[in-house]
């Protein structure tokens, strides 16, 4: 499912076929203008590709910067590798544009999970140390800077990519840990 008309169009499907499910109309009053926004749950397709066959494990390297995908057997055997470069986000001012630009991102690192059937790991980026002046990591700190610690949004686009295409998807400190 991808924009917002999608969903507005599944929306309406959903609505006009008859089906009964819960969802939230929210009307608001703007300069003698009605707005309108609806809130409703989408059910998440099975997890087809489990960890069962091996990982992705996907970790974010600050020179150059970029994402590491490393392709590791159920047994914990590296089999390939592939790096996703990610230097030409912080140039983007537009919040939309840095958007597009993961979800680009998300849906490479996705295509990659599912052409070698295998789950997404994702490195716990929230304690990584965020350097401090003077320490000589000057470029490394303002790339950091950059993004929100707790929610850098290209892994968490990778994620619900990842559910929304079957794929079984951690991130964070829970993710894999050994063979199955």
């Amino acid at each position: 499912m991808s924009g917002k008309s999608d969903k507005w169009a599944l929306f309406l499907a959903k609505i006009l076929s008859g089906e009964q499910f819960p969802y939230t109309v929210e009307l608001k009053l703007k300069d003698g203008q009605t707005y309108g926004s609806v809130r409703f749950s989408l059910d998440v397709p099975p997890q087809t590709i489990t960890k069962s066959k091996g990982v992705i494990g996907i970790d974010v390297n600050a020179r150059p910067f970029h994402l590491a995908l490393a392709e590791v057997s159920s047994d914990g055997n590296l089999q390939s590798y592939k790096s996703i470069y990610l230097s030409h986000l912080p140039k983007y001012k537009s919040r939309n544009r840095k958007e597009y630009e993961e979800w680009l991102i998300a849906h490479e690192v996705v295509r990659f999970a599912k052409e070698k059937g295998k789950a997404i790991a994702i490195e716990d980026i929230k304690n990584l140390p965020k350097g401090k002046r003077g320490d000589g990591k000057a470029k490394l700190r303002k790339i950091l800077q950059f993004f929100s610690y707790p929610t850098f949004s290209p892994l968490r686009s990778v994620v619900v990519q990842g559910r929304w295409e079957g794929i079984e998807s951690r991130l964070g400190p829970d993710g894999f840990a050994g063979p199955p």
